[in-house]
């Protein structure tokens, strides 16, 4: 298959506000704009970015995966900042 999958790891800031991340895909480095309000397990196509076969290339498809930071390792101040978060909604 000339398809590429690929998973990321974002961090809940990039997820939420947006972000840029080059990724390396074989010999070819790829630029990846993470759009605000990404989802955990949002797929994204990269058309032409995959496996090279007899008709050109595949595609690359990026798969997120957002990362929540463990209650235990948060700084008072990051506790603060999700309480802050939580309390908008």
């Amino acid at each position: 298959m000339s398809t590429i999958q690929a998973e990321v790891q974002i961090s809940v800031a990039q997820a939420v506000i947006g972000d840029k991340m080059e990724l390396r895909v074989g010999d070819e480095k790829v630029t990846f704009e993470i759009p605000p309000g990404t989802q955990d397990g949002q797929q994204f196509v990269f058309r032409g970015k995959g496996k090279a076969h007899r008709r050109g290339r595949g595609d690359l498809l990026i798969i997120t995966r957002v990362i929540i930071p463990s209650a235990r390792r948060l700084s008072r101040r990051e506790r603060e900042l999700w309480e802050e978060l939580k309390n908008l909604h």
